[in-house]
C-alpha cells in the first residue's frame, strides 16, 4: 500500500513538474570565449505573440568584456531581425555569469530560428547559442 501511494504521489509531482522550461538549442559558435553550460527557454516553444523568458549560464574561458547581448530572429529563410541588450561589463577567466532575457514571440505563424550571442565592443562573437520553434 505505501509502495502504490509513494508511486501515485511521484506520478503527480512529475504530471507538476514545468516540462514547458527545457534546455532547447545547440552552440553555433566553434570556439566560445564565453562556454554556455545551461540554455532554458521558458516556456518553450513560445506560443502566438507570448512572453517568454530565456535564462542562461556559462563560464568566460578568458578575461573578456561583454558588449552587448544580440538577440536575432528570423522566419523561414527572411532576413535577420535584430534587438540588442547592453551589458558593458568584464569578467575575469573563470568567472561563471547568468544572464536573463525577456522576449515576445512573433504574431505571425511559421517556423523560427532565434541567435542569442554576447559580442565585444569591437562586435566580435564571444557565444552564440542558437534554437527553433514553431508559432
Amino acid at each position: 500500500m505505501r509502495i502504490l501511494i509513494l508511486s501515485m504521489l511521484i506520478a503527480l509531482s512529475l504530471a507538476n513538474s514545468p516540462l514547458e522550461m527545457l534546455q532547447s538549442g545547440e552552440s553555433c559558435d566553434k570556439n566560445p570565449s564565453f562556454n554556455i553550460t545551461s540554455f532554458i527557454i521558458n516556456p518553450f516553444p513560445p506560443g502566438n505573440s507570448e512572453q517568454y523568458a530565456i535564462t542562461f549560464t556559462g563560464i568566460f574561458l578568458s578575461k573578456e568584456t561583454v558588449h552587448q547581448i544580440y538577440i536575432a530572429q528570423r522566419k523561414g529563410t527572411e532576413k535577420w531581425h535584430y534587438t540588442y541588450q547592453t551589458v558593458d561589463k568584464e569578467y575575469a577567466k573563470g568567472t561563471t555569469e547568468t544572464y536573463n532575457i525577456s522576449l515576445q514571440a512573433p504574431a505571425i505563424k511559421g517556423p523560427y530560428t532565434d541567435q542569442i550571442t554576447l559580442h565585444r565592443s569591437d562586435f566580435s562573437s564571444l557565444a552564440c547559442w542558437q534554437y527553433n520553434y514553431v508559432i
